[in-house]
């Protein structure tokens, strides 16, 4: 049997809909699941930081603490200025994390030009 263009694009108007109303549906009961997941791990993170803990093993898995670094040029032209003073190691078509670690480490403040926030975040891996 063969169909229209007329037909398949109507099928994948009736489809496509069909799909954005399950999702929608969908999204709307998994809502409180994982609103339940995330205040899961926030407490976990809060109860081994108090704790001063990186990580827990149980029974069932192991909750960690993730140390990151967010990094970014805020001010591109005091970047460059910086970069271009024999700090080449800091150039990329981003900024580098490893780099910026490192000055950081050196010089107690963010590298000229790029904005840092840290963050820990815990995580939850199965046994």
């Amino acid at each position: 049997m063969s169909y229209t263009i007329a037909e398949l694009v109507t099928k994948h108007n009736e489809i496509k809909a069909f799909i954005e109303a399950e999702q929608e549906a969908f999204d709307a009961r998994i809502k409180p699941y994982k609103q339940g997941l995330a205040a899961i791990l926030n407490s976990c993170g809060v109860l081994l930081q108090e704790q001063g803990q990186q990580n827990a093993k149980t029974e069932d898995g192991t909750a960690y603490l993730n140390h990151g670094l967010s990094v970014k040029v805020d001010n591109r032209e005091k970047f460059l200025e910086f970069v271009t003073n024999q700090n080449w190691d800091f150039l990329d078509a981003g900024v580098l994390k490893d780099p910026v670690r490192a000055y950081r480490e050196q010089h107690n403040a963010d590298p000229p030009g790029v904005k840092c926030e840290e963050f820990v975040k815990c995580l939850i891996r199965r046994t």
